[in-house]
């Protein structure tokens, strides 16, 4: 995974989730695989295998883009939202995470000028 061959990576995680099919950790990277080589519906599926009440700040932030990659921006506004929620509603802190993951997004197909409107959209829809 750190090498960025997710294909490969993703053979040794099937094997560990072989081994282990009850850790919810193991499906992280395998969807964050998933995105990264384009299959959105499977990284989704992968992430929705996790409880809702394990989910992390960050689960949400990745669902939040695959729902955007797969032109669903309502579905990742609804993501973007509760991952903001999860980091306390710290705006600074989504944003920072937000901008880690540009080069994802746009090599993903995300346009550079779409990802400052859609941080605008989630801080005019803050609660």
């Amino acid at each position: 995974l750190s090498m960025d061959d997710y294909k490969n990576a993703l053979k040794h995680y099937f094997k560990v989730e072989y081994l282990s099919p009850d850790k919810e950790n193991i499906t992280r990277p395998i969807a964050w695989c998933y995105f990264k080589t384009g299959d959105f519906n499977t990284a989704i599926t992968y992430f929705t295998k996790i409880a809702a009440e394990n989910l992390t700040s960050f689960d949400l932030m990745n669902m939040g883009h695959i729902y955007w990659c797969l032109g669903n921006a309502p579905g990742a506004v609804t993501h973007y939202k509760k991952c903001l929620a999860a980091f306390d509603n710290n705006l600074q802190t989504f944003i920072s995470e937000f901008n880690s993951d540009k080069n994802h997004l746009v090599s993903n197909g995300i346009k550079e000028e779409d990802l400052v409107l859609m941080l605008d959209y989630v801080r005019m829809k803050m609660d």
